[in-house]
């Protein structure tokens, strides 16, 4: 099913590509709405010069895989060493969901405000970011453990050991999807929290609108949709080798 849905993709991908090019090369070669694909392939070239791409590069994808990696790690082993005690918290968490209502931009703007432009603030503000979401997901989780904990309980496991090897087990499945969910939206965060603090890929949008270069801008989002393809590529992998069982 994997392989069909592939293949539809890739066709459905040329098939754009082929109408793109024959729409915007030949029969309306001079236009706003999208550039031409050869002023693509030139921009594709100058870019990276011109807009010292590769460490914008560099900077925004260590930040987001770096900060992804490790709150996913840090999160993943509080959870199973302290999933006994968090349990207590379940019933809690409800009733402080005021959080929701926050707008997330004042949160980018107040960590900009206290750290500048700091590169390493960037990183924990991903980190940060990847441990809430992921916490926030575990509590969700919780609610629907009951059935675990009643066949673990007759299997005469105490109380630590059905929530560290038994109920964070069966928890693991939804938390990884979850990652995977967080990965999109760390990118969008992450580039909207560079474009008002003028570093890496979220800088390089900055500087495109303020010299008006317009083939620049969909070359480089054809360069970040790459990206964030491949690395939802790795993270698909990696579930199914390691988390591939239902909850």
């Amino acid at each position: 099913m994997n392989n069909i849905n592939n293949k539809q993709q890739f066709y459905f991908l040329i098939t754009i590509i082929f109408v793109y090019v024959m729409l915007f090369e030949f029969v309306l070669p001079v236009n706003k709405v999208l550039p031409r694909p050869t002023l693509l392939v030139e921009a594709f070239f100058s870019i990276w010069k011109d807009y010292n791409l590769l460490y914008s590069m560099a900077l925004t994808t260590t930040s987001i895989y770096l900060s992804l990696a490790l709150g996913s790690i840090i999160m993943m082993f509080i959870s199973k060493k302290l999933l006994y005690y968090l349990m207590q918290f379940k019933d809690l968490f409800d009733s402080i969901k005021f959080y929701k209502y926050i707008p997330f931009i004042f949160l980018i703007v107040i960590f900009i405000y206290w750290f500048q432009d700091s590169i390493i603030a960037e990183f924990m503000f991903g980190l940060v970011y990847v441990f809430a979401l992921l916490k926030i997901s575990l509590f969700e989780e919780l609610k629907n453990i009951d059935e675990y904990y009643i066949v673990a309980k007759n299997m005469g496991l105490d109380e630590k050991e059905i929530h560290s090897k038994v109920i964070f087990k069966t928890l693991q499945p939804a938390l990884f999807e979850k990652i995977i969910q967080i990965h999109f939206s760390l990118w969008g965060i992450i580039l909207i929290y560079e474009f008002i603090d003028g570093n890496g890929f979220g800088g390089v949008y900055s500087k495109i609108l303020y010299y008006n270069d317009f083939s620049a801008i969909f070359v480089l989002t054809i360069i970040i949709t790459f990206l964030i393809w491949i690395g939802n590529l790795l993270l698909k992998f990696i579930q199914l080798k390691y988390y591939f069982w239902e909850k």
